[in-house]
């Protein structure tokens, strides 16, 4: 996969280099090569992608969804809520795949990576109940952890030491 997937960025650097006409359809050029950085978890080339993508259209506005993603990802919640707050009006449905991707953190037992998450999605939308709960289950496990959870959990990328 991982080799399809270098083909890809290959052929979408070509065709940035090729494309003379239309800046609409290198936004979506640029869109494109976002994702494959994405999931090749290269998210500092993914947002770069899709910043360059809004500064040509700023109405793509799936690409305000992929940067608070990749911004989560990173662990840069400051700025995911940024973007996260332009995304919501377009897509609702942000807070849901926010809230599934910190019960994932839950499940993986990275408790604090769950919060944080959980805290950007009150942040958003302080009524969301499944944020609420996924908050407090975090907490509840992060107070229950031995020691040496704790130590590993402090450990995560990103953690506050």
């Amino acid at each position: 996969v991982t080799g399809e997937r270098e083909k890809a960025v290959e052929y979408y650097l070509k065709a940035l280099q090729g494309k003379t006409g239309d800046a609409n359809d290198k936004a979506h050029i640029l869109m494109d090569l976002g994702v494959v950085f994405g999931e090749m978890e290269e998210y500092e080339r993914a947002v770069f992608c899709f910043r360059e993508a809004l500064n040509i259209n700023r109405y793509i506005l799936n690409a305000y969804v992929n940067i608070t993603l990749a911004y989560v990802k990173m662990e840069d919640y400051e700025k995911a809520a940024v973007y996260g707050a332009i995304a919501r009006r377009a897509f609702p449905d942000l807070n849901g795949q926010l809230n599934g991707l910190a019960e994932r953190c839950l499940f993986d037992k990275e408790y604090l990576r769950a919060q944080k998450i959980s805290e950007l999605v009150l942040a958003l939308a302080p009524w969301n109940k499944n944020a609420r709960r996924n908050l407090l289950e975090s907490r509840r496990r992060l107070q229950e952890a031995p020691e040496s959870s704790r130590d590993a959990t402090d450990d995560l990328p990103g953690a506050k030491k």
